[in-house]
C-alpha cells in the first residue's frame, strides 16, 4: 500500500509523455490488480466512498511535495474499484459543489482508468468543499439507484489538506457556493455536519423504505494527507461518526482497510496505531527502564 500512489504517479507521468509502452502498462496493471485484490479481501474499503482533493496545494505541500495529490488520486481509483454498487467506479470531487467522477465499468486496469481520466476534463479543484452538498449527492444516488437497505456507504473518506464550508440551515444559502439544501439541513441552532448527515439519512431512509435505519449515515473520515492546516479541528476526540487522520503512511492505510465500517472515535484510531505489535519492542524497553534496569545502570 505504501507504493500505491507512486505506481499511479509513474503510470500517469509515462502516459502524459506518451511513453507508456505495452510492456510497462502490462507490468503496472498486474501490480495494480494485486493491490485491488488485497483491498477487496480486507473488506474495509469496499464499504467506503472517497472524496478526493486535487487543488493546487495538494501538489506543493511543503516537505511532502506532490505526494498528497497522488495519494488522493490513488485512493480515489482504488476505492472506486472495490466499492459496492451503487457507488462502484465512482468517487466524489473535493469542491465547493461536489460532483461525481464516474469511471466506465470496462476500465478495469490501471492504464485504462488513467487513459479515461486523461481524455476527460480536469478533476474538481475547489479550495473548499461543501459537506451538506456531498450528503445531498449521496442520498440522490441512493434514490436514483433504488438502492436496497444497507447499500449506503459506511465511510465518506475525504482525502485533502484543506478546510471546509460552514454548515447552513435549511433557510440559509451557502456563503461560499450559493447552494441551498433539501435533505442535509440543520434542525437545531448548532449542529455539526456529522449530526446533520445522520438526520438526513434517517429521513431519506424513512421516506424510501419506511425504516429510519435502512441507510445509516456514512462515517466522515477526514484524512489530512499533508498534515497541513493543523489549526483546523473538525471534531472532538470523542466525537462518534467522525474520524480524523493526519499524514500519509502505510499504518494509516492499514487502519482504514482493516477497521472497515466499525464506528470509532479519533482517539480510538490513535490507540489502534500506538497499540500495534510493531511497537512492542519499544514498550519492552520502556518497561525495563521504568522497572529500574536502565535507570540503575545510568546512576552507576
Amino acid at each position: 500500500s505504501s507504493d500505491l500512489h507512486e505506481l499511479v504517479k509513474k503510470a500517469t507521468m509515462l502516459l502524459r509523455a506518451d511513453n507508456l509502452t505495452d510492456d510497462e502498462a502490462n507490468s503496472m496493471d498486474a501490480v495494480w490488480a494485486q493491490m485491488v485484490a488485497k483491498a477487496s479481501a480486507s473488506g474495509g474499503l469496499g464499504s467506503s466512498l472517497f472524496m478526493c482533493d486535487f487543488s493546487g496545494s495538494m501538489e506543493s505541500s511543503g516537505i511532502t511535495g506532490d505526494t498528497p495529490y497522488w495519494v488522493s488520486a490513488a485512493m480515489g481509483l482504488l476505492g472506486s474499484s472495490v466499492a459496492a454498487p451503487p457507488f462502484q467506479n465512482r468517487f466524489m470531487t473535493f469542491d465547493a459543489k461536489p460532483q461525481w467522477y464516474v469511471l466506465p465499468p470496462e476500465a478495469i486496469t490501471l492504464s485504462a482508468k488513467l487513459r479515461h481520466i486523461a481524455s476527460t476534463t480536469r478533476l474538481g479543484q475547489g479550495l473548499s468543499t461543501d459537506f451538506q452538498a456531498a450528503g445531498e449527492e449521496i442520498i440522490k444516488q441512493l434514490k436514483a439507484a433504488r438502492a436496497p437497505p444497507g447499500a449506503a456507504p459506511k465511510n465518506l473518506i475525504v482525502v485533502t489538506d484543506m478546510g471546509f464550508d460552514q454548515a447552513c440551515s435549511s433557510a440559509d444559502t451557502s456563503y461560499y457556493t450559493g447552494s441551498t439544501y433539501r435533505h442535509n439541513v440543520k434542525t437545531a441552532g448548532k449542529q455539526t455536519h456529522a449530526q446533520m448527515l445522520r438526520e438526513a439519512f434517517r429521513r431519506a431512509s424513512e421516506d424510501v423504505h419506511g425504516d429510519p435505519n435502512a441507510w445509516p449515515a456514512p462515517r466522515i473520515v477526514i484524512w489530512n494527507v499533508a498534515a497541513h492546516y493543523s489549526h483546523n479541528h473538525q471534531a472532538k476526540a470523542d466525537e462518534e461518526g467522525v474520524l480524523t487522520l493526519s499524514g500519509w503512511s502505510p499504518s494509516l492505510f492499514k487502519v482504514l482497510c482493516e477497521e472497515g465500517p466499525r464506528a470509532v472515535t479519533p482517539l480510538e484510531v490513535l490507540r489502534l496505531q500506538l497499540d500495534a505489535v510493531r511497537y512492542d519492542p519499544v514498550r519492552r524497553r520502556v518497561t525495563e527502564w521504568l522497572e529500574g534496569g536502565w535507570r540503575g545502570r545510568s546512576e552507576e
